[in-house]
């Protein structure tokens, strides 16, 4: 079955044209694209940011999706991003269901968020809540079959470490890390003067249950050995400078930084890797002295708390520690 994903156009309805680094790329559709590819589908990427010419954001968004779908007549189409997206998302469906007849299923924070109330509003064939790796196979693989399914379908959790390392070929990372490395940087400052930054998604979800924050799911932790095979696999093929790693909550488990640090350094000295590498966390996490010098030892330059950068003083406090003079 050939399936088209699409992407969020960023900041479709405040700024057009606004360009998107690699670094701020939603790295969902990356496991959407490799778990539908190993079940043996075709992935089409409709990714139509960083595309200039058009008068505003909609006029690009009609005329290139309109011209995606006329040239691949996809049989699945998802989309899917968080509330800020909900104009992309409901423009997209419009213009997809003036073009073609083809299934529509919608995923991310807005559906997890509020399910129904999106559903009803934005009116895809089909809805998917928590994790959507498995759930889009199954629908994918029902859809071929023709065989029915209920609108809603429930995400499961996995052990992180059988998914597939995301799949960006589809979506144009060669040109986004080539051409775009300074677009966005949403969070971080750089440490080198041509960045070419590559996004990694070490756990899901988070261990807390905060009454301020988002739906609680089950927190999940790919293991050291799986992290450092996907740095390897695209540390060869993209050539990276900066690892910048997604999760909020990367430190929770300060063992667990202890080893990503101590893999990191025998990478490097085994392959000859040369990045940095940034990572958010929480207050919780309770960091102290001696990890932060060893995270900095492996390569580490700076970390955040939510949108607030900690790091560059800090940091630049260990040198006294770590090097040698």
């Amino acid at each position: 079955m050939k399936v088209l994903l699409i992407p969020p156009t960023h900041r479709y309805s405040s700024e057009y044209p606004s360009s998107l680094s690699f670094s701020d790329f939603p790295a969902g559709f990356g496991y959407l694209a490799s778990s539908l590819k190993q079940a043996g589908h075709e992935v089409i990427g409709g990714n139509f940011n960083n595309i200039v010419g058009y008068v505003d954001a909609p006029t690009m968004l009609k005329t290139e999706l309109t011209k995606k779908i006329k040239e691949t007549n996809p049989e699945l189409i998802g989309l899917g991003g968080l509330c800020t997206d909900y104009k992309f998302l409901k423009d997209a469906i419009g213009i997809i269901r003036s073009v073609t007849t083809a299934p529509i299923v919608l995923g991310g924070q807005i559906v997890n968020q509020d399910a129904e109330d999106v559903f009803s509003l934005l009116k895809p064939d089909y809805y998917v809540t928590g994790d959507g790796d498995n759930a889009i196979c199954q629908l994918a693989s029902a859809i071929s079959g023709k065989v029915a399914i209920e609108p809603h379908i429930a995400g499961q959790h996995y052990d992180l470490d059988t998914y597939p390392f995301p799949d960006y070929e589809p979506f144009g990372i060669q040109e986004m890390m080539d051409n775009y490395g300074m677009a966005t940087r949403l969070l971080y400052r750089y440490s080198r003067t041509n960045p070419r930054v590559y996004n990694i998604v070490t756990a899901r979800h988070c261990p807390f249950a905060c009454s301020f924050c988002t739906q609680h799911q089950v927190y999940q932790e790919r293991s050291i050995p799986n992290i450092m095979a996907e740095i390897k696999e695209a540390y060869e093929k993209y050539h990276f400078n900066i690892l910048l790693i997604l999760d909020e909550l990367f430190v929770v488990n300060k063992q667990r930084m202890r080893d990503f640090c101590v893999a990191v350094l025998q990478g490097k000295l085994q392959y000859g890797w040369d990045f940095d590498w940034m990572f958010q966390t929480h207050a919780s996490a309770k960091l102290d002295y001696e990890h932060l010098c060893l995270a900095k030892e492996a390569g580490c330059v700076s970390f955040s708390y939510g949108l607030e950068s900690a790091s560059p003083t800090v940091l630049k406090s260990m040198n006294k520690k770590i090097d040698p003079e």
